[in-house]
């Protein structure tokens, strides 16, 4: 079957690679969306087109924004005009950068509405979809994320300073990552053998922000540079376990959970779906939070928590079996015969 799915290739997300690379095993052939509207021939033999992120737009300017926002809803009412079977992902609540919220969300109830089958990695968001967005439970497929064991390299051995507890924070750094509200606990932790390494890409002004909050704090390095795929296993060696404090307005799934356990370690995050999907729940640093104050104190206990389990010496057990459900549970072969199932 030819396939659109879209993106069709990304720079910092081995997920798209991933997931064509499931597709591919049972014969469907996939093409962007870009390759479909510049050639109408191809347009007409597609059936499938898979949307990820569509409800997020490009642009900071308001004409930016609004640029991108006509290009999108044009594009996917054409798909639904020419009758294509839109399969679209959820990946997030709604969408992390809420400003003008009002567009995505017109694109968001749009696709919902039209889509032949929704996807989503994690259990919580079936309750959301038929309460929300009264979406019937047919159209809902539940499909696993994929692990991203050996995507990165193979599982270095451990390069961390053994008197403290190593954290990582990893990914683009954000302002709706509440990095802020981590230096805060950070600052408050400054007794403690906890050091919190900070690495990912960040625009200037937003980096320029972060160093001079992180000031006076011996416990934070912030590296605040793109990651290349070759070195991400070292940096992943050089923890004990990630430090994720996310946005659960908006968070839903986390493809650098998956990541962190795929590698043999453990995370500190809010109660996310991916989080509350896991089967082995007591070997995560799991917590909810209401508010922004919250969030800080329930964040400090949960890193004081892991200092206690890692003076026990037993990150390494939480992270085997964190890994092992990875290996059963999140298996790429699953993934493929899923979305192979809902497409047809």
């Amino acid at each position: 079957m030819k396939i659109v799915f879209e993106p069709y290739s990304s720079r910092t997300n081995r997920y798209v690679h991933l997931m064509i690379g499931a597709l591919r095993k049972y014969g469907h052939e996939v093409y962007s969306l870009s390759n479909i509207f510049k050639n109408p021939a191809l347009f007409f033999k597609i059936k499938v087109v898979h949307l990820n992120w569509f409800e997020n737009l490009n642009g900071v300017k308001s004409m930016e924004v609004l640029y991108s926002f006509a290009k999108q809803y044009l594009k996917i009412n054409l798909l639904i005009l020419f009758g294509k079977d839109i399969i679209w992902t959820m990946h997030n609540k709604i969408p992390h950068d809420q400003s003008f919220l009002k567009y995505k969300m017109l694109l968001l109830r749009t696709i919902i509405k039209n889509a032949k089958k929704i996807i989503i990695h994690s259990s919580v968001s079936y309750k959301m979809l038929i309460n929300d967005f009264s979406v019937p439970e047919s159209k809902i497929v539940y499909c696993p994320h994929p692990n991203y064991i050996g995507e990165y390299g193979e599982i270095l051995e451990s390069k961390t300073d053994e008197q403290f507890l190593n954290l990582l924070f990893i990914g683009s750094v954000k302002p709706y990552k509440n990095i802020e509200l981590l230096l805060e606990v950070m600052s408050s932790l400054l007794g403690y053998p906890i050091k919190l390494k900070i690495v990912g890409k960040a625009l200037p002004s937003y980096a320029q922000e972060l160093l001079q909050k992180s000031e006076g704090l011996a416990n934070v390095e912030l590296r605040l540079e793109f990651i290349q795929e070759e070195n991400m296993n070292m940096v992943l060696s050089e923890c004990d376990l990630l430090v994720l404090p996310y946005d659960m307005a908006s968070s839903l799934n986390s493809g650098t959970a998956i990541l962190a356990f795929s590698y043999k370690k453990s995370v500190i995050c809010p109660n996310i779906g991916t989080i509350m999907d896991i089967e082995n729940k007591d070997c995560v640093f799991r917590y909810e939070y209401k508010d922004r104050e919250e969030h800080k104190k329930n964040l400090s206990s949960a890193i004081l928590k892991a200092y206690d389990i890692f003076r026990q010496e037993q990150l390494d057990t939480y992270s085997a079996s964190l890994f092992k459900e990875m290996l059963e549970k999140n298996n790429i072969d699953i993934v493929g015969h899923t979305l192979n199932m809902a497409y047809n």
